[in-house]
């Protein structure tokens, strides 16, 4: 977890604003008439597991959570680890405001529970100029930035072996901006996750 606290930071978080989350799907609808974005049908939220914890009793839990809210109704939940041992909340919609609506229902959850300092980063996927980019929200900053996979010189096509495309990046950014969705304005805080599992 080294690694990650030194991305995200080690302060204490807040729970994000609804309306943080909500302006996704407007910028998205807003976006609809142009032919370089569309809403995906994932995202995921990233997070430190507690030791000891059970990975299908807490995939159990949120999945009840979320049959709670018909807004979130449809959205299938599936826990991963990753190479550095930390867990995915994977969430799949093919409705996009659904699918939304459902990352902010578990952020209300687990901030709710006292479990949101354990939250890193949520992850929603869209798709940008014909290939698969992120809207990446750094719980410890409280805003959103863009990640589009770029190929990593020397090894071709990047997809999530860590390279980006940096030009992209701010074209989407720039979308993001308009479509009134909080963007990280320092650059270099625009941090790469390796290993998204979608």
């Amino acid at each position: 977890m080294g690694f990650l606290d030194g991305l995200f930071g080690g302060n204490r978080i807040k729970a994000p604003r609804a309306e943080n989350f909500r302006a996704l799907v407007t910028a998205a609808e807003s976006a609809g008439d142009r032919s370089d974005l569309r809403p995906g049908d994932k995202a995921g939220l990233l997070f430190n597991p507690e030791e000891g914890a059970s990975m299908s009793a807490l995939a159990s839990d949120l999945q009840e959570t979320l049959k709670v809210s018909e807004l979130t109704s449809g959205t299938r939940v599936d826990l991963e680890t990753d190479e550095f041992d930390t867990g995915w909340i994977v969430l799949r919609n093919g409705a996009f405001d659904s699918l939304v609506a459902s990352v902010q229902a578990l952020n209300e959850a687990l901030f709710g529970r006292g479990n949101g300092d354990r939250l890193l980063a949520a992850v929603v996927l869209v798709d940008f100029e014909r290939g698969p980019a992120y809207w990446i929200y750094n719980y410890k900053r409280g805003r959103f930035y863009p990640l589009v996979p770029g190929p990593v010189p020397g090894k071709g096509a990047g997809g999530n072996q860590g390279g980006r495309d940096n030009d992209a990046e701010l074209r989407l950014s720039e979308m993001m901006e308009n479509g009134g969705i909080a963007i990280e304005s320092s650059i270099d805080r625009w941090y790469a996750l390796s290993g998204i599992p979608f």
